[in-house]
Parts: C-alpha cells; sequence; structure tokens
C-alpha cells in the first residue's frame, strides 16, 4: 500500500473549487516528446480560497501528499506539504 507521494510540476487548471490539476513531465520521452501527465490534488483542508486554489497556473511547486479514493476523479493526491520552487509572482489578483 502506498501511503505518501511526492509530486514536482506545474500548477495546472482548476477542476472544482477545492480540487485542481497538477502537471508532471516524464523523465524519459516517448517518441521524442516529453509527455505530460495531469494528477489531480485537493489541499487537505478543501476550503474555497486556500493558498494551492489561489496559485497562478504554472507556478512550479513540489508536493507531498497521501493518496485517496474520490467518487468523481478516481485516486487524488491530498496535498499535505506544499512548497514553491520558484519566484516571482505565484498567485491571482483578487477581483474587488
Amino acid at each position: 500500500m502506498i501511503s505518501d507521494v511526492c509530486v514536482i510540476g506545474r500548477v495546472g487548471e482548476i477542476v472544482s473549487p477545492n480540487l485542481r490539476m497538477v502537471e508532471v513531465e516524464r523523465v524519459a520521452p516517448i517518441n521524442g516528446r516529453f509527455v505530460v501527465d495531469q494528477i489531480p490534488c485537493r489541499y487537505w483542508t478543501k476550503k474555497d480560497g486556500n493558498y494551492f486554489m489561489k496559485m497562478l497556473e504554472g507556478s512550479y511547486v513540489a508536493i507531498k501528499g497521501r493518496l485517496e479514493k474520490d467518487g468523481e476523479m478516481g485516486i487524488i493526491v491530498i496535498v499535505e506539504e506544499l512548497v514553491t520552487l520558484q519566484r516571482g509572482k505565484l498567485y491571482r489578483e483578487e477581483k474587488t
């Protein structure tokens, strides 16, 4: 049984208010092209508007978490620790 996972990739699209994809390039190319896998991730608090959900698409992150079964998405990663691996703007501007 797998209890811990580590995901390093770029923050992707928002799928629902508390679930978004993380894009991970495979280590070895297939037919000369790198394949990008989409991994569904949910921040552990499950609250709307949390740190992870506010990040800009394309932000480079390292995630430590656990696997969990979701009714709609199947297997997802529950983000327990989130580390940003870049400098610069990381969040969307709040509209007021």
